[in-house]
């Protein structure tokens, strides 16, 4: 602790902070211009985006809506995407597993080059297909959410016609 304290107090800790302080500031200064064109044109691209998946999202909607075998295909297909992604989360369980005991403890010679290059072959697929069960887990949860506001839009549509018809 008085080490720390020696050296927080002397001029060349002093002298340091201040020239790495200016030297931040300047460099700060000279690319901030730069970033904000390049995040700015980024900005407009992820805005151009965000929009046209919003029109996708509500075009998906619509027409959930409006087609009944739509609606089927969309339950099934979201569906499917559960069941992928937990066949996808037991391959990887199962081939973590499988590496964990082809690797735990053992030193090369004793198992060998080849079931090291297995072992090391099985971890890396079980984190990709668990790379794969958290996308396919996102993408049946956006489709869970535009099943949803589908539903609700039509839940809501017989009452607005019954509340016409009782205000009439």
């Amino acid at each position: 602790m008085t080490e720390f304290v020696h050296d927080v107090t002397s001029f060349h800790w002093w002298l340091g902070v201040v020239l790495v302080g200016v030297l931040i500031n300047l460099a700060s200064d000279y690319l901030k211009p730069r970033a904000d064109g390049i995040l700015g044109s980024l900005s407009t691209w992820y805005a151009t985006r965000t929009v046209e998946r919003r029109l996708e999202r509500q075009q998906r909607i619509d027409r959930y809506i409006k087609d009944k075998e739509y609606r089927y295909y969309l339950s099934h297909f979201e569906n499917g995407l559960w069941i992928k992604a937990i066949i996808f989360l037991l391959c990887g369980a199962i081939g973590n597993m499988c590496a964990i005991y082809l690797l735990h403890g053992r030193h090369i010679s004793e198992i060998g080059v080849f079931f090291v290059g297995v072992g090391i072959t099985l971890y890396l697929a079980s984190t990709l297909s668990s790379v794969v069960f958290v996308k396919r887990i996102l993408i049946a949860r956006a489709f869970e959410h535009d099943i949803a506001e589908a539903r609700r839009i039509l839940d809501e549509r017989p009452r607005r016609r019954t509340e016409a018809a009782d205000n009439a």
